[in-house]
């Protein structure tokens, strides 16, 4: 993975990428966990301080063909090569 390519893409998508290719170290996956996991009221309080994130995980849970449009950026900005 050509992380410096990675920086081309929207901070939702990095963060999706990150996610699904367990990039992410401790803390973010734990984050990211709990962000899965987390009630509306929970949510609300992750998105106050983690704004990106909880968009990210939104995004990709709501937004059909959405995660499919961010492999494709990625691939046409050489992120995966």
């Amino acid at each position: 993975m050509n992380y410096s390519k990675l920086e081309q893409l929207d901070e939702d998508e990095q963060i999706l990428i990150k996610w699904q290719y367990g990039l992410f170290g401790d803390f973010y996956s734990a984050l990211m966990l709990a962000i899965e996991k987390a009630d509306q009221s929970n949510l609300d309080k992750l998105a106050h301080a983690f704004p990106a994130h909880v968009t990210a995980l939104k995004r990709y849970r709501s937004e059909a063909g959405w995660w499919d449009t961010v492999v494709k950026r990625a691939n046409l900005h050489g992120v995966f090569k």
